[in-house]
């Protein structure tokens, strides 16, 4: 099932909640502010499996690390309903500083138990594999340089795929939609871990992927 998403002041990251979370919310911080939950070793930091988010929907679900009973795990503890998660975009210095690439709302259905690894892997994947490039001060043709890249290179990634039909399937869909908002973080598409900026704001880490070295490298070079 596709995550929902909501929309989101752009001076602020904070989302529209019921009133009785805001009342249990108040009621429970104290001068020290609110406890940050912990997240699951799956999506913390140094523990975490490095997930390419630029592969197909597909490759991702072939991953023999993400079982069910491990996209099935709670988020964090203490549990979740939801939370906003935001992905940075790629910055080189050459580049103006941008705000972030892309920004989200996790929930789980139904929405009132506990958000799960799952949920939170796939709400990643599925926004940053959406069509089109983001609000920010990126070049586009080198955005499109790791587009191409990223086309060229899926067959190593549907090496699990053993349906010859689904492989080209799928091959032909990412030749033929295009830059997608992955493209915009220039090979920084590695996951490293979830960092919780506050209990309902978490920052995605990601780290570049040797699947782009060659256009990192090639750009350098030029």
């Amino acid at each position: 099932m596709l995550p929902r998403t909501v929309r989101f002041n752009p001076d602020t990251d904070e989302i529209q909640r019921p009133n009785r979370s805001q009342s249990a919310s108040s009621s429970s911080n104290d001068e020290s502010g609110p406890t940050l939950p912990r997240m699951n070793s799956l999506l913390l930091q140094g523990t975490c499996p490095p997930l390419d988010f630029s592969v197909p929907s597909v490759a991702l679900q072939a991953d023999r690390r993400l079982s069910p009973e491990v996209m099935s795990k709670p988020a964090c503890n203490p549990p979740q309903t939801h939370a906003v998660i935001r992905v940075a975009a790629a910055t080189r210095p050459d580049w103006q500083p941008t705000p972030g690439l892309c920004k989200f709302h996790v929930s789980h259905q139904p929405p009132s138990e506990p958000i799960t690894v799952g949920d939170v892997l796939n709400a990643i994947h599925y926004h940053l594999r959406q069509p089109g490039m983001s609000q920010q001060s990126l070049p586009r043709a080198e955005v499109e340089r790791y587009h191409a890249h990223r086309v060229c290179t899926v067959d190593e990634c549907l090496r699990r795929i053993s349906d010859p039909v689904k492989r080209m399937e799928v091959k032909n869909g990412e030749e033929t939609k295009g830059v997608r908002v992955v493209d915009g973080l220039c090979g920084a598409v590695c996951f490293n871990g979830v960092s919780i900026q506050s209990p309902e704001l978490w920052h995605v880490n990601l780290l570049p992927s040797e699947r782009y070295a060659n256009v990192a490298s090639g750009a350098n070079s030029g």
